[in-house]
């Protein structure tokens, strides 16, 4: 239901805590994660039904770059560190070519999320 994401934040948070983790919110609209390229510096603003962009010559799937711009945030989550970025880019790359080929492979398709 509509407070499903809520309570799952609130659990989320709880077992980071009790199992020594930490838990972050992230101001999602004054970080625009969707918007921002650390290749180029640059915010775009692109639509929704835009599920992934170029950044430095790659295809990289929107949501997950966001959750890599806000892995790479900087010491007070409103903003990507880009140096962690750019150093941490060719990982991620790695990583969202494996899952989106084992997706592919296993004929799980997300089209809303993915694109297929």
């Amino acid at each position: 239901n509509n407070r499903a994401p809520a309570l799952f934040l609130s659990i989320l948070e709880q077992k980071s805590t009790r199992h020594g983790g930490t838990f972050v919110k992230v101001d999602t609209k004054s970080y625009k994660a969707s918007q921002y390229d650390h290749a180029a510096d640059t915010y775009n603003k692109a639509p929704l039904s835009q599920r992934s962009k170029m950044i430095g010559g790659h295809e990289v799937q929107r949501d997950l770059y966001s959750a890599f711009l806000i892995r790479n945030s900087n010491d007070t989550y409103n903003h990507p560190d880009r140096l962690k970025c750019i150093g941490n880019f060719d990982i991620f790359l790695d990583m969202q070519y494996r899952l989106l080929a084992d997706m592919k492979r296993s004929g799980l398709s997300m089209k809303q999320c993915f694109g297929f």
